[in-house]
């Protein structure tokens, strides 16, 4: 499978495969051959999902260090990312990933394919009918295939940008940091009233895409003296006239979904960063509803066996057996 991703980004023109500076290759453009037949529950009932890339240097839970293929699903609904009680940040939600609403849920009701009473969804700041997990959550094929990994659940934000308009794609590092969803709680004020224990790393199977995801998947038009231009621009900027063609070159672009990684900003632990619709980074309370895209990395033993990855023909996968 990485043979057969390395070779296409061997070409002398920009094609649909680039690596970057930390030794992913990712799919870039607007409408890549990226597409994988994934969650078969028969023959008949395959989901279509798309490639982010061949990840580098993934930490698994079992505590190797693998080159990892990362997948995404089509918005699945629009929920809230977490959500809290009047006297927790004003009932805004807690930007920590790992006690989320939404981590909850993704990696239990819909990675086994079952609801949990105790489990909730919750849209338009406030509780919801979850989805029918049983119908569209992982089936045992699909479940088999998931790695669980350490996650980066750092914020896209350094220290001294506590702004949006600061990130350009090139966040890669920031969402390693160190620094987390409440740096810029300075004070004990109302939006910044929870006791959760900030985290950078998670632990799981199911989460979702990082911004840097977002910014690095635009080919800018073809060339890559354009794509280095979008690579350069602040990705809350994609979505004015100068910037536009960052966006529409993006294959991650859609009608605005949640990322992972928390947007802290002063006075404020309850900001997650989206992918807007209009194509730029932005962020949200938490208790806001977005669309939900899961993301996955498949085990280094899943190979692909056939397609060519176009709509028409996506990849097909098959879980080799291990010794």
């Amino acid at each position: 499978m990485e043979d057969l991703l390395i070779q296409e980004t061997n070409e002398e023109t920009l094609g649909s495969l680039v690596e970057d500076d930390y030794n992913n290759i990712r799919y870039i453009g607007k409408n890549p051959n990226n597409y994988v037949y994934f969650n078969c529950k028969d023959d008949n009932n395959c989901e279509t999902w798309r490639i982010i890339g061949l990840m580098d240097g993934i930490k698994t839970a079992s505590g190797n260090t693998e080159r990892l293929l990362k997948i995404i699903r089509e918005n699945i609904g629009s929920y809230c990312w977490d959500y809290s009680t009047a006297n927790v940040n004003l009932a805004s939600g807690i930007n920590e990933w790992s006690q989320a609403d939404l981590m909850i849920v993704l990696n239990n009701d819909y990675f086994q394919s079952k609801t949990f009473e105790d489990h909730h969804c919750y849209k338009n700041y406030g509780y919801d009918t979850c989805p029918e997990w049983e119908k569209i959550g992982l089936g045992t094929e699909a479940q088999n295939m998931v790695e669980e990994v350490i996650w980066n659940t750092g914020t896209a934000y350094a220290l001294t940008f506590l702004s949006t308009s600061d990130v350009t794609p090139f966040q890669y590092m920031w969402e390693r940091s160190n620094y987390n969803g409440k740096l810029g709680c300075s004070t004990h004020t109302q939006y910044c009233s929870d006791d959760i224990n900030r985290k950078t790393t998670w632990q799981g199977k199911v989460g979702l895409m990082y911004p840097s995801d977002y910014g690095y998947a635009t080919d800018g038009g073809g060339t890559q003296s354009q794509r280095d231009i979008c690579l350069y621009t602040r990705l809350h900027s994609w979505h004015t006239s100068d910037n536009r063609y960052c966006s529409e070159n993006d294959w991650l672009l859609s009608n605005g979904a949640w990322t992972i990684t928390p947007a802290p900003i002063v006075s404020d632990a309850s900001s997650v960063s989206r992918i807007d619709i209009g194509g730029y980074v932005g962020k949200s309370k938490a208790n806001s509803t977005n669309d939900i895209r899961p993301v996955v990395y498949l085990k280094s033993s899943v190979k692909i066996i056939g397609g060519d990855g176009s709509s028409k023909s996506p990849f097909q996968l098959k879980l080799e057996e291990t010794q």
